[in-house]
């Protein structure tokens, strides 16, 4: 199998368990959405703010290095200094994942009144740490998969647990457990996923089998370092406008702005190439090679996200009103305007990884760093004066600026190909199909799908008209979806 073989299955297995689990997920949120009501389904997304921000004190960069040097050390063959740097990474996890849980489980009054100013929220901030404790662990395993390229494993382990939240939450919540039933089920779905894990870990006995041998620690750790600074700014990124939201906004806005962020996160999973596939050839192929996968990734990227973007912002109203019913209304606004986001985040992670790939996991961490100042004030002073819906504006020019520094430095530090047509015609082309749909009134969820579909067909034909999508793209992205 060649490497453009090998990355097409890849990216079919995972993109294709992406479309199953995402497709699992809305039906899930939707009906424990309906069934919580806003007040305990903000609570339950405050669990869940909860356990993204402290996560990130159990990895410190655990994830990027096991999946760049695990990938490094089986390519080459040295299987014994992959095992030992498993095994390091490892104790480090397990001592992190259970000091920050434990700080959950035994201080939840202090932490609830005093950093979220929510005392009523004590007991989730309790449930929130087993919650941790039992993700970070299952992360910790997915990571480790990835770095050997076993990614049907990953994606078992994705659908497993969707499937056993579904199950175990809805059917807790059904029996009149509330929020702690809705915890409970996630808690419970995670152990599923750590046990189906295993049966692919247990398949690399080139590695498990080997005599523990020597690594390069001081090279590991340097870019330990700063994947453990970039983890974090990172996570912070992503996670602030969520963390600030469950600070100062009410309890039903939490609920409100996690759909319009769940959602917005859905568009990377209909992206038909996948970052974290694209992850381990960045790091073990030669320049030209990266160059014309990056290049390939960058443009798909933008003739996908575009569309997808601009329609979730214009169906909006009707997505929320449709499928959460009129009490999550509110989250409509939210969406429209958090949606765009979407575009340069997807941009931005292809361009974390590459660079992460070639060993400089600092470019970004100092990028993301620096606008990190300016996404925390932004939304602060939006959410004071607008809201929720502040909170989105700000995420979306700070996530705007962050995609356009950072397609800089790439340019500049490796001459990486951007030209402007990739950009320009999608963003035609989807901006004609988005003021016709801003005119139409939709009334039911056929009507909004039968809509949603005709919508990316225009917008298909007017690329193709512009010649921004031809027919050999045509088949590729069929041979992809036919691959799922």
């Amino acid at each position: 199998m060649n490497l453009k073989q090998e990355l097409m299955r890849n990216n079919s297995i995972v993109m294709g368990s992406g479309l199953v689990v995402a497709a699992i997920s809305f039906v899930f949120n939707i009906v424990l959405a309906r069934w919580l009501q806003p007040i305990e389904f903000g609570l339950y997304s405050l669990a869940l703010t909860i356990v993204g921000i402290f996560i990130i004190f159990t990895n410190f960069g655990i994830g990027q290095t096991a999946i760049r040097y695990l990938a490094h050390y089986i390519e080459a063959g040295r299987y014994g200094s992959a095992k030992a740097l498993l095994l390091q990474l490892l104790k480090y996890r397990v001592v992190l994942l259970v000091l920050i849980g434990f700080l959950l489980i035994f201080l939840p009054d202090s932490i609830a009144a005093i950093i979220f100013q929510k005392p009523e929220a004590t007991f989730i901030v309790f449930l929130s740490g087993f919650l941790l404790m039992i993700h970070s662990l299952e992360e910790f395993l997915q990571t480790i998969l990835n770095g050997f390229k076993e990614f049907f494993g990953v994606s078992a382990m994705m659908i497993i647990k969707k499937i056993g939240e579904s199950i175990f939450a809805l059917s807790f919540v059904a029996a009149g457990w509330h929020v702690f039933g809705a915890v409970l089920g996630l808690f419970l779905a995670s152990i599923l996923s750590i046990f189906v894990s295993l049966r692919y870990f247990l398949k690399q006995k080139n590695v498990l089998q080997a005599r523990a041998q020597p690594f390069e620690r001081e090279s590991i750790a340097r870019f330990g370092v700063w994947a453990s600074f970039l983890t974090i700014v990172v996570v912070l990124f992503t996670m602030s406008d969520q963390f600030l939201v469950s600070i100062f906004a009410d309890v039903e806005d939490i609920g409100f702005y996690r759909i319009a962020i769940t959602w917005t996160a859905a568009i990377s999973t209909l992206f038909p190439v996948s970052a974290t596939v694209l992850y381990p050839y960045f790091s073990g192929n030669k320049e030209a090679i990266r160059k014309r996968i990056f290049s390939n990734a960058i443009r798909y990227a933008s003739i996908f996200s575009f569309p997808l973007a601009f329609l979730l912002s214009a169906y909006s109203g009707s997505i929320i009103a449709s499928f959460y019913g009129i009490s999550y209304i509110s989250a409509a606004s939210v969406l429209q305007i958090l949606s765009l986001s979407a575009i340069p985040v997807l941009f931005s992670t292809i361009l974390f990884y590459y660079f992460s790939g070639v060993n400089e996991p600092g470019v970004p961490t100092k990028i993301t760093g620096s606008i990190l100042v300016l996404h925390i004030t932004l939304v602060i002073v939006l959410l004071s004066q607008f809201g929720i819906v502040g909170a989105a504006i700000g995420t979306v020019i700070s996530r705007c600026v962050e995609a356009l520094v950072m397609a800089f430095a790439a340019k500049k530090r490796h001459n990486l190909p951007f030209h402007p047509a990739i950009f320009l015609k999608p963003l035609l082309a989807i901006t004609i199909v988005y003021v016709l749909v801003l005119q139409l009134t939709i009334t039911s969820i056929a009507e909004l799908v039968l809509y949603g579909i005709g919508s990316l067909a225009l917008y298909l034909g007017i690329l193709y008209a512009f010649r921004g999508f031809s027919k050999n793209d045509f088949i590729i992205v069929w041979d992809i979806i036919r691959r799922r």
